[in-house]
Formats: structure tokens, sequence, C-alpha cells
């Protein structure tokens, strides 16, 4: 497809920005948008508002990928020559660990991004470098402050670690939250309060990087270091590049998008605020970073028969309805397919209602015939609300690094008219 092209199907835009663009030119009609196969980068945030009355399906060619990453150059890694780099690296890794330029591919980061960014080789998420490998410490000598003590292993070497975050459940046994930290010595601070007894482990440790398989970004010099588990020549080496939302939705009426794969994103896939008649069907979501894969607060909208997998957080947020005047939503979520989601927040894969020391608001919607499997928050579905059908839901292999959860939780439905 061309820039200047018209748009219709002998003549194809090439990318989402050009095919929004278009949407213009068809103001308060109704318009569908085909995608050929093939993977569209995303480069700004597709907004829609009132105005837009839109279908975004596949054309039925292959696979439509609206994609956050860029792929690095395999030929533009090399072994790591700084000094002072080498110095923080364990010995045993010096003569192992490749060090890519991210700015050689237009690759910018920042530490004030709010999400971090991730490598994938062959469509494999690899791990950011950790300590310890595949187990957590205990905060023995914590007392409920930011600070505390760890005398099992000589931390001391974290002290030069800027960008470290500890991973853990840190204030409570069922949520899990994410702390950036600074070293002292053996004392630990985190930007956030940790109990005696949290589980925790600390990542994105250039010091840590010891295992094959594991990788850490310098976002203040945009340089990765990459420990491959494998030879690199041939492999598909990816990183997330774009942090934001895909899609907004705006008071948007008469939306769908049909077939669409999103795919490493950093903030949600789609977040809809006043929708109606919103309809997201046969999606696939990877690897999504945002608090939320997709977001709604509307009205008369449907999600159903997509695919959820290694998403960071919460699947599907939804808000509907008014307790108050008791008027449904009809908002439905179902036969959803969401698996090895949640391993970041911890907290519930498919949320609706108020949080559960507030009033509910949320009134007459649907959580049915969903499979949520080998999530790792601490409830499966969470629902603070009123007049829901939840039925037919099966929720396997969850929440088992929590110690206070469930498949299904309502909580307090405290009501006040």
């Amino acid at each position: 497809g061309r820039a200047d092209a018209s748009g219709d199907k002998n003549n194809p835009v090439g990318s989402i920005d050009d095919a929004e663009r278009l949407l213009g030119k068809y103001s308060g009609q109704s318009v569908k948008i085909l995608f050929h196969a093939g993977k569209y980068d995303l480069s700004d945030t597709l907004t829609l508002d009132s105005k837009d009355s839109v279908t975004f399906a596949a054309y039925g060619d292959g696979d439509v990928i609206f994609s956050g990453t860029k792929t690095l150059k395999n030929s533009g890694f090399s072994a790591v020559k700084d000094p002072d780099i080498l110095d923080r690296l364990t010995r045993s890794a010096r003569s192992s660990v490749l060090e890519y330029h991210l700015s050689d591919s237009g690759v910018e980061y920042s530490k004030n991004d709010a999400v971090r960014p991730y490598l994938f080789v062959d469509d494999v998420m690899k791990t950011a470098a950790r300590y310890p490998n595949g187990e957590y410490l205990t905060a023995t000598a914590a007392n409920g402050t930011k600070s505390f003590s760890y005398d099992g292993y000589d931390i001391s070497k974290w002290e030069s670690a800027d960008d470290a975050v500890l991973v853990g459940s840190a204030d409570s046994t069922y949520f899990w939250r994410n702390y950036d930290i600074s070293v002292s010595g053996n004392v630990i601070t985190a930007s956030g309060n940790v109990r005696k007894g949290a589980k925790f482990y600390v990542e994105n440790l250039l010091e840590e990087l010891d295992t094959p398989g594991e990788y850490f970004i310098d976002r203040d010099e945009n340089i990765l270091y990459y420990y491959p588990d494998s030879e690199i020549e041939n492999e598909k080496i990816e990183v997330i590049s774009f942090l934001n939302d895909a899609v907004k939705l705006k008071s948007s009426t008469n939306i769908t998008f049909d077939g669409i794969t999103f795919d490493k994103i950093g903030g949600r896939a789609i977040q809809a605020t006043g929708a109606e008649n919103v309809v997201i069907k046969n999606c696939n979501f990877d690897y999504v970073q945002g608090d939320s894969v997709i977001s709604l607060t509307g009205k008369e909208s449907c999600i159903s028969d997509n695919s959820f997998y290694g998403c960071a957080n919460t699947a599907v947020t939804f808000h509907g309805g008014s307790v108050r005047t008791l008027t449904d939503g009809n908002i439905a979520v179902k036969n959803n397919r969401i698996s090895f989601c949640g391993y970041k927040s911890k907290n519930a894969i498919i949320s609706s209602g108020s949080s559960a020391t507030s009033i509910p608001s949320d009134f007459g919607n649907s959580v049915t015939n969903n499979i949520i499997q080998d999530c790792m928050t601490f409830m499966g579905i969470s629902i603070n609300a009123n007049d829901y059908e939840i039925n037919y839901n099966e929720i396997i292999n969850q929440g088992y690094l929590i110690g206070d959860g469930g498949a299904i939780y309502m909580g307090r439905s405290n009501v006040k008219y």
C-alpha cells in the first residue's frame, strides 16, 4: 500500500496511520477497514471519537498484527568492551554477554517511561537479569517501612544499579508490587513499604546478568546487554518500543475490532470510555504490558472469543450500568481464553465494579464461558457490583503465588442509595 492511495480495494494504503487519516473523509458514515496479512507497526495511538463508526477487521489472507516492537539487526550485536561495564558483570559472563546500541534502530528509552522495555527472541519473552534466578528471597528483617537490611547475599554490589526493581508480595500476601529500589551496603530502600516475611526478587540488575537468556537494558544510554542462550545469527530479536496505548475510543459508538492480533505493546491494547456498541472479537492479545489489556467503560458492548497470552496484568477491566437507577450495562465478556497473564501486578484477570471498600456502581453485566488458566493474579474474576451473570467459567491453576486469593471474588458489596 501507499500513503497517498485512495484506500479502496484496488488501491490500499500502507499503514494504520494512513487508514486513520482517511477516516476524516467519511465522518458520520459507517466504514469498514480491512487489513491484508502483515505486521503493522504502531507509531502513534489510534484515537476514535463519537463521529466514527468503524469496523477494523482482517481481510482473510493471513494474520494481521498490530505490533509494538522494533526488530533488531542481528549484525548489530557486539562483544562488551567498556571496562566499567565488564567490571560490573560477573566474571563468568563477561565473554558471553553482547551489547546492542538501541538508538541505531531508532529505539529511545527513558527512566521516566511508565513501562519498562522487554526483550523477545523468536517470540519468546526473555528474563530481565535478576537475583535470585527462578527463586525468591524473604525480607526477614523488614518491619513495614521502606528500608530493610538483607544479609543472605552480598547486595552491596548493587549500589551502582540505579534502575533496579523489587518484585514481590511487599506489603500484603495478595497484591504483588513493583518497587524502585536503591541499595547502600546491605540495606535496600524501596519506593513503598515492605512487610516482614515478604517474598521478593530484584530485577533489572546488570550485576546479575549471569544466566543464558537474561538481558539488561540501560535506559540512560539506550544499550541492551544480552546473554544469548543460542546462536543469534538467524533469530528474530525484538524489543517493545511502543509504550503507549494502541487504541483509544472516546464516546465512540459502533466500533468493532475483528480478527486483529495486538502484539507486544507497552500500554493497553484498547481503552474505551463512554463506549456504546463496541465489539472486540476474534482477536489475539499477546504480551501486552498495560495495567489492563482492554479497559472499557460504557454500555451495550461485547468482548468475546479472544485469546490473551503472556499479558503482564489484568486482561479485561470493564464498567457499565448504574446500581442507583437499576439500569443494565449489558456488557458481556464471554468465550475468551486467557493464559499465563497477571505476572506483574497480581490483581484480577477479569475485573469489574468498585474496589472492595467502595460502594459499587456497576449493574447488569455478564462474565460467561471464559477459560482462565495458569495466571498469577490473586483473583481470576473480581466483580464488586450487582446483578451480574457469572456462569460457566473455567478457572485453572489460579493464583499460585498468592497467599490470600481465590478463583472468584465478590468482596464487600455495600449499597448506598
